[in-house]
């Protein structure tokens, strides 16, 4: 390999790894919903909960992206869209709820009309969807990346889905209850809908390496295990918090008796507290990375995160 390809295979690789950090690279069991012919949507699910059909009451949080067919045998890239085109710009989207809260019904554009009806799974019209995002809302531009597959190809001999522009995005929603039916889908016409059910979030507040600043954390390293305080609040309650739920990034919390300390009030506001201990290695959290995010849920049902600063230091 000559210098110019070794620097050429450099830059691409570094090109792929900013789009990764930047946008989010899509995990394998990420579903892309095609809505027509050129749009794409991909919903991120609440804290803890991995289930692309909930979303939280107040916000829908999701990607958009731009993908068209390459037929087999091509270069991906040979059918990259054009600067000029509509590839790049911002997308309108559309959050709609029920009026009522069958998980089985559907929602289809009124014709005629601007309006939006919710059906059941037999066709029966149940009435008028409510509007409850502000009305054609825009994403940010979407990025140019590099071409990357919608679904991973079974056969490499048929046609396949390339995305080539991306954004993340997030749709705050006013008028929406856990358990209500939502559906988006991208504003122009003909696009499907994705349905989703609203779930209660709430925001935790977590302190990592409690009583130590700054939090260094290695993330090369299985031991020690990084203790993380949760505070309990009025809308978090510690006793109610599901064990396997609580992750730390990617690393789940341990379960041995060792590390399973009792809730106790740590800040002394009457509310229990409880320290969580993770293994850095399991983390997935890269050197140089300035803050984590932890995750769970309850009993109840309802999700929570939160975040903390911290310097991740590799040796």
């Amino acid at each position: 390999m000559d210098r110019r390809t070794r620097a050429l295979v450099a830059t691409t690789v570094s090109l792929i790894t900013a789009c990764a950090v930047a946008f989010g690279s899509p995990s394998a069991s990420a579903r892309w919903q095609v809505h027509n012919d050129a749009d794409i949507t991909q919903i991120i699910p609440p804290p803890a909960s991995g289930d692309e059909s909930l979303t939280c009451a107040t916000k829908v949080r999701a990607q958009s992206a731009w993908s068209t067919n390459v037929p087999a045998g091509e270069d991906p890239e040979s059918v990259r869209p054009a600067p000029t085109s509509g590839a790049y710009g911002r997308l309108r989207y559309d959050v709609w709820k029920a009026p009522v809260n069958d998980p089985n019904g559907n929602f289809q554009e009124s014709d005629p009309g601007p309006g939006v009806d919710f059906f059941d799974s037999m066709g029966n019209l149940l009435g008028a969807a409510t509007r409850v995002s502000p009305l054609n809302y825009r994403t940010p531009a979407r990025a140019s990346v590099p071409a990357h597959p919608v679904f991973p190809p079974v056969d490499p001999t048929t046609d396949n889905l390339y995305y080539y522009s991306f954004t993340a995005f997030t749709v705050h929603l006013t008028g929406v209850s856990p358990g209500d039916i939502l559906g988006i889908k991208p504003s122009s016409g003909g696009s499907t809908f994705i349905n989703l059910t609203g779930v209660y979030c709430t925001t935790a507040r977590i302190d990592v390496l409690p009583g130590r600043s700054p939090n260094v954390i290695h993330p090369k390293v299985k031991r020690p295990l990084v203790p993380v305080r949760v505070y309990g609040s009025a809308a978090l309650h510690i006793r109610s918090v599901v064990l396997r739920s609580v992750h730390l990034q990617d690393a789940r919390a341990a379960t041995d008796a060792a590390h399973l300390r009792r809730p106790f009030d740590a800040n002394n506001d009457g509310r229990l507290d409880r320290v969580y201990f993770f293994s850095p290695a399991a983390t997935g959290i890269r050197c140089g990375q300035t803050s984590v995010n932890l995750t769970g849920r309850t009993t109840g049902g309802r999700h929570f995160s939160g975040a903390n600063p911290i310097r991740a230091v590799c040796r």
